[in-house]
């Protein structure tokens, strides 16, 4: 049985809140950030996921006064029903380009 107590995560965390949207086939899910770290983000959406779909991301960060734009393809790790929505967490699985990865750690180190 998992321990939601326990921090599973693969790199620490940091509280990020925008919107953006998942594309998933030819739909689009709306949703906001919970966090966000090196190897992933968490999410509220309006509806459940599965487990290991994957889905290309698109949102906004903001870091050191500039506005970054991240495009990614990121895989679903769990999916836990919760007040606002449901509460998902995305691994990332390709980051596209290096910017992402640079704006993503610059946000962490701000």
């Amino acid at each position: 049985m998992l321990n939601l107590t326990q921090n599973h995560r693969s790199s620490p965390r940091k509280p990020l809140h925008t919107h953006g949207t998942l594309a998933v086939g030819k739909s689009t899910i709306p949703f906001a950030t919970v966090d966000i770290g090196s190897a992933g983000v968490c999410l509220v959406v309006p509806c459940p996921m599965e487990i290991g779909q994957r889905c290309h991301i698109d949102l906004t960060l903001t870091a050191k006064a500039h506005q970054y734009e991240i495009s990614a393809i990121v895989k679903v790790t769990y999916c836990l029903n919760s007040k606002d929505g449901f509460r998902v967490g995305m691994q990332f699985v390709d980051l596209i380009n290096k910017a992402n990865q640079n704006a993503i750690t610059q946000y962490l180190e701000s």
